[in-house]
This record gives structure tokens, sequence and C-alpha cells, in this order.
């Protein structure tokens, strides 16, 4: 892309390309499960990959610096 970023929305069915459009924005970011209580996402621009979990009732953001963990409150 010479001439600047260009987003492409790309759209997967029975694992094959259904379709590639021009996009304005990045699109949402998506989790996939990993395990039984845990989920992952993976960023292509940057390489960047980021894991959820759950643990003790608690969602647990596991983050270059460390977790980082959300309890609901009562």
């Amino acid at each position: 892309f010479e001439r600047g970023s260009q987003f492409l929305r790309i759209v997967w069915q029975d694992g094959r390309v259904a379709g590639i459009s021009p996009a304005s924005e990045p699109g949402p970011t998506l989790f996939a499960p990993v395990g039984a209580d845990t989920w992952a996402s993976y960023d292509f621009a940057t390489g960047a990959s980021t894991r959820v979990r759950l643990e003790g009732g608690a969602l647990v953001i596991d983050t270059p610096a460390g977790p980082v963990r959300a309890s609901k409150s009562e």
C-alpha cells in the first residue's frame, strides 16, 4: 500500500475465504477459546496476542506487565 494503510475485512466460511472488502477502521478484537476458561486474541498488524481467563470468579487479563484481575462487585 504505497500511499498509506488500508484495512481489509476478510470473511472466512467453511475454511475458505468467502469475501474480501475494504474497511474504514480496524474490526473488533475477537477472542477464541483456547481452554475451558481461557480465550486468546491475535493482532496480525502488531503480532501481539492477548489472553483472558476466568480464575476464582474474576476475569484475569494477562498483560506484558503482569496479570490484571477484574473481580465482580457485589
